[in-house]
C-alpha cells in the first residue's frame, strides 16, 4: 500500500511511501520510496515503525487536499508529482482514508506564533521558533539561531519537541539564540511586557501570541517597555515554587513538585495569575481552592479582579479573584494566599528556598494536619447531641411516678369438701370464700 509521510530522520518535507511489512493487528512497517538505483549508489529509503495513530502518516492526496506541496521521492522522472500516474507505475493502491484516524483541529495554534523547538538534526539543541504554516493537526516551524539554515520543520501539536516560550530560562537548558538582532527577532524585554515570557503547561496549548508589526511601531513599543522595566513599578521578579515546602490540606504535593521551578518575570498581573492557575490545578479539589481564594477578602483588597477557572469532576468554574499590580505587594501577596491555603508561607515566594525552610515547615506532616481531610464524618450512636454538659445548672426534679403493681391472675378454687356444721351459716361460707380469693 502506497501513503504520504514525514520522515522522522528529516522532518522537512512530505512524500510518497510504502507499507513494507505488517507485524500484527496495530503495528506495520513504513519505507521511504526512492526511484534510485544500486548503480546510482543509493540504496531504499529509510525504514520507521508506525501504528494507527501515528501522526508521520497520511493518506494518498492529504498534501493535495491541504494545499501542501508534496515531495516527489528520488529518481522520479517528471516534473509535477501524479498519484494515480504514480500508482500505475508501481502497481500498487493507496491506503483507504479508513486506516487513518479522523483529524480534529482543536487547538489554538496561529502563523506567526512564537515558541520553543528541538532542532530534529542535532537533538541536544533547542532553538526559538515561528510558526509559519498550520494545517490540521501539524505546523511548520522555522527554526532561528542555526548555523546553516533549514527548511521548516514538520510537527504535531502534540509533539514532545515544541515547549512554550521562556520554558529553556526557566528549567535552566540553554536556548540557541539568533547571532545576530533581526527585524523578526523578539526582544526579550518586549515579550516579558507583553506577557509572553510566561511559562505555560503545553497541553492547554495557551501559548500567547506574537505577530510581525512594523519595524517603527516595534521600536516604540521597545522603548515604552524599557521606560517600565526602568521604575519596575509593574514588574514582578520571578516567583518560585518550593515544592519541598508543606503543602497544606489543599494541595498535592506531587503535583506541585512537575511544575517549573519558577514563573516570570513580566507583568505583575500576568504572572500572578499563572501562578494562581497552576496551584488551582495542582489541587485535590480545584474548585475548593478557587473558592479559597475568591472568598479571601485581603486577596481581593490588593488589586484588581481576574477571572480564574476550574475544572472538577468534569464541571468548569469560575471566579473572581483579586490580584497584585505592583512589585511592591507581590511578597505579601503571595504570603496571604499560602496561609489562606493553609501551606508553609514559602511555597510560594520570590526567593527559592534550597534546603531548610525559615518556616521549619518540614515538622508537618499530611498525616498529623489533614487526615480529616475529605473524609466522610462517621455518625457515632449513643448519647445524642447536647444530651451531656459540664456545666453545673441547677434544674427542678421531676416528680417520679410510683410502680404500678403488677397484675396477677388468680384462679378461683374449688373447694372438694364443705364443712356442713350447723355452726356454719351461708353467710359466713360467703366471707371465707372471698378472704380465700383476695
Amino acid at each position: 500500500m502506497k501513503l504520504e509521510a514525514v520522515n522522522p530522520a528529516a522532518p522537512f518535507n512530505i512524500s510518497p511511501a510504502t507499507v513494507t511489512k505488517v507485524l500484527n493487528e496495530q503495528y506495520f512497517l513504513v519505507q521511504m520510496d526512492s526511484l534510485q538505483g544500486d548503480s546510482e549508489g543509493a540504496g531504499p529509503g529509510s525504514s520507521f515503525l508506525c501504528h494507527h495513530g501515528s501522526t508521520e502518516i497520511f493518506p494518498v492526496q492529504w498534501s493535495l487536499k491541504n494545499g501542501v506541496p508534496l515531495s516527489p521521492p528520488p529518481g522520479y522522472q517528471g516534473q509535477d508529482f501524479d498519484w494515480a500516474y504514480y500508482l500505475k507505475q508501481c502497481g500498487a493502491e493507496g491506503a483507504p482514508e479508513s486506516c487513518f484516524p479522523v483529524e480534529q483541529s482543536d487547538h489554538d495554534f496561529v502563523e506567526f506564533m512564537r515558541l520553543e523547538a528541538v532542532n530534529p538534526i542535532s537533538p541536544k539543541y533547542i532553538h526559538m521558533a515561528t510558526v509559519t504554516r498550520v494545517r490540521g493537526q501539524h505546523i511548520w516551524l522555522g527554526l532561528e539561531g542555526l548555523k546553516q539554515t533549514l527548511p521548516d520543520v514538520i510537527t504535531h501539536v502534540d509533539s514532545l519537541d515544541i515547549f512554550p516560550v521562556s520554558w529553556c530560562e526557566s528549567n535552566g537548558y540553554p536556548l540557541q539564540h539568533p547571532s545576530k538582532a533581526t527585524g523578526q527577532a523578539p526582544n526579550k524585554t518586549l515579550l516579558s511586557i507583553l506577557g509572553i515570557g510566561l511559562c505555560q503547561c503545553f497541553i492547554c496549548r495557551s501559548l500567547y501570541q506574537l505577530k510581525a508589526t512594523p519595524h517603527a511601531a516595534r521600536q516604540q513599543d521597545l522603548s515604552q517597555s524599557e521606560s517600565a522595566q526602568g521604575n519596575g513599578k509593574y514588574s514582578c521578579p520571578k516567583i518560585f515554587f518550593n515544592h519541598l515546602c508543606f503543602s497544606g490540606p489543599y494541595l498535592n504535593k506531587g503535583r506541585i513538585a512537575e511544575l517549573p521551578q519558577s514563573i516570570g518575570p513580566g507583568n505583575c498581573v500576568l504572572v500572578l495569575k499563572e501562578v494562581l492557575t497552576l496551584l488551582i490545578s495542582s489541587a485535590y479539589k480545584p474548585s475548593r481552592v478557587l473558592r479559597e481564594l475568591q472568598q479571601d477578602p485581603e486577596l481581593r483588597r490588593h488589586g484588581q479582579g481576574e477571572t480564574l477557572k476550574a475544572k472538577y469532576k468534569g464541571k468548569s468554574y469560575r471566579a473572581t479573584v483579586g490580584i497584585s499590580r505592583t512589585a511592591d505587594q507581590v511578597a505579601e501577596f503571595c504570603r496571604k494566599t499560602c496561609v489562606r491555603l493553609e501551606c508553609c508561607p514559602n511555597l510560594i515566594t520570590p526567593h527559592m528556598v534550597l534546603e531548610h525552610c525559615s518556616e521549619n515547615c518540614s515538622l508537618l506532616t499530611k498525616t498529623k494536619n489533614t487526615h480529616y481531610y475529605g473524609k466522610k464524618k462517621i455518625k457515632r450512636i449513643g448519647r445524642p447531641p447536647g444530651g451531656h454538659t459540664n456545666l453545673d445548672i441547677s434544674t427542678k426534679e421531676g416528680s417520679r411516678r410510683k410502680k404500678r403493681k403488677p397484675l396477677s391472675v388468680c384462679k378461683k378454687r374449688l373447694f372438694t369438701s364443705v364443712d356442713s356444721t350447723p355452726a356454719c351459716s351461708p353467710l359466713v361460707l360467703h366471707i371465707l370464700t372471698f378472704k380465700t380469693l383476695k
